[in-house]
């Protein structure tokens, strides 16, 4: 019972903070889905770009729940956003390694260019 009061004070909380937050959220998701199709223009960078795309709308629908949950208390919305940022954030990671991986071959092809003599 104890946990059930403590996660209806905390989602009391989140009502009242949280619409700056969600606002922000889906400028964010809004942001994430244009940058990731612009980079599905290049063959190489549609890796990250793909992913970009998916997480942009994980993050728009965690949006959505969180919208949801301040209009209605139902704590399932409340579930769902967390979920969904879950996602996002894991998506995230792997938006990261991806472009890391891009950026150290683009370095590397670049050295090995320099030392050939090709540019």
């Amino acid at each position: 019972m104890e946990d059930i009061n403590f996660l209806k004070s905390s989602a009391d909380f989140s009502v009242v903070q949280g619409k700056p937050l969600c606002s922000w959220v889906r400028n964010v998701g809004i942001l994430y889905i244009v940058f990731g199709s612009i980079l599905c223009v290049g063959i190489i960078t549609a890796i990250a770009g793909i992913p970009l795309i998916i997480a942009g709308r994980q993050i728009i629908r965690a949006y959505d729940n969180m919208k949801n949950f301040s209009q209605s208390n139902s704590y399932y919305n409340l579930t769902n956003a967390i979920d969904n940022l879950n996602i996002f954030f894991k998506l995230t990671g792997v938006i990261f390694s991806i472009s890391l991986c891009i950026l150290v071959l683009g370095i590397i092809t670049g050295i090995i260019l320099k030392l050939s003599g090709t540019i």
